[in-house]
Parts: structure tokens; C-alpha cells; sequence
């Protein structure tokens, strides 16, 4: 008998507490999804937890030039790459990115007065990573294998470079858009 009496207690305190939960006050448990937002944004400002929106530090362009101002910079973007498709952006004082739709994939370009460093924003490990000498510059390019390249940076003296691709590239067609971008942007100085 008294191996059932804790049991019975459990199960009866379970029943009264679930009944209290779905009684006349079911109607006042339902809570729009506007009252629990700000039910939400109250208690993230008063325990000071909860998840920070960083503003986009990109601005677009309507040209290149006007994303060169924003950033401070002077990026010569090769003839073979100005296309209707263009995508111009700035971060203002500091870098230049164009995304170029190029068919079947898209090509990140930027450039940055912050000179050696990587600027590609991609932090990934890959299985082929080779410092090249293209155009007498040292160019880190890297890829899954030779013939599928993600993404490549170089510095020059005036700027820091990068090129990424949203579908890999092969080599051949990565190392002709670097050429064109070091001999465009040598001349540029």
C-alpha cells in the first residue's frame, strides 16, 4: 500500500497542474506572436542577453567610382569585367568589392588600401593552397584541387587584392582574371 501512495501523489499533483494550465485561463496562455516579441525584447534589455544585429557595413554604388571614393581607394577593374551586371559595394575608408555575374557563377573582387593582408573573407582550410608568381607578384591561390580554385589574394604596394568564386574556377581561368587585375591596376600607378 504504501509503494502506491507515492505514485498516486505524483500523478495527482500532474493532473492538478495540468488542469490549472488549460482551465478558463487557456484563452490568456495563447500569446500573440507580437506580445511575445516584446515580452522578449523586454527581457533581453533587462538581463542584457540575447543576440546583437551588426549593422551591414557595405554600401552600393551605382559605379566604380564611385565606390573608389567611398573607400579611399583607386581599383582599376579590367575592361573584360566592366559588364551591365556589375554589382559595385564599398565599406568607406577601407575596401572595394565587385561582384561580377559571370553565366554560371559569380566573381567577388576586391581590393583594400590595408595592404598584406587577406581580404577574401574566407577563413576555410583547402587541399591546394600554392603561392604563385604571376606577373612578378606572389599570389596565394586556393582550391579543393588545381583545377577547381575558390579564391586568391596578393598585395601590391598601394593595395591588397582578392578574387573569390562563388563556383569554383579552374586554374587557367583564375590566374587569367589575376593577370588582367595586376596589369590593369600597374598601370593605375
Amino acid at each position: 500500500m504504501r509503494k502506491m501512495i507515492i505514485p498516486v501523489i505524483t500523478l495527482t499533483v500532474a493532473l492538478i497542474a495540468s488542469g490549472c494550465a488549460s482551465g478558463d485561463n487557456a484563452n490568456e496562455s495563447a500569446i500573440s506572436s507580437e506580445d511575445q516579441k516584446t515580452v522578449t525584447e523586454q527581457t533581453e534589455e533587462e538581463t542584457g542577453e540575447g543576440t546583437m544585429n551588426l549593422p551591414n557595413p557595405w554600401s552600393e554604388y551605382v559605379s566604380l567610382d564611385e565606390a573608389n571614393q567611398s573607400a579611399g581607394i583607386n581599383f582599376m577593374l579590367p575592361d573584360e569585367y566592366k559588364t551591365d551586371g556589375n554589382v559595385y559595394r564599398a565599406i568607406s575608408g577601407n575596401m572595394v568589392e565587385i561582384l561580377v555575374p559571370t553565366g554560371d557563377n559569380v566573381i567577388y573582387i576586391r581590393a583594400s588600401a590595408a595592404t598584406d593582408e587577406d581580404i577574401t573573407g574566407d577563413y576555410n582550410n583547402y587541399d591546394y593552397s600554392v603561392d604563385e608568381h604571376i606577373r612578378n607578384v606572389n599570389v596565394s591561390i586556393r582550391g579543393s584541387e588545381m583545377s577547381s580554385i575558390h579564391g586568391a589574394s596578393w598585395s601590391d604596394d598601394n593595395l591588397s587584392y582578392s578574387v573569390s568564386f562563388e563556383s569554383e574556377a579552374t586554374h587557367e581561368d583564375a590566374v587569367d582574371l589575376i593577370a588582367s587585375i595586376i596589369i590593369e591596376n600597374t598601370e593605375a600607378y
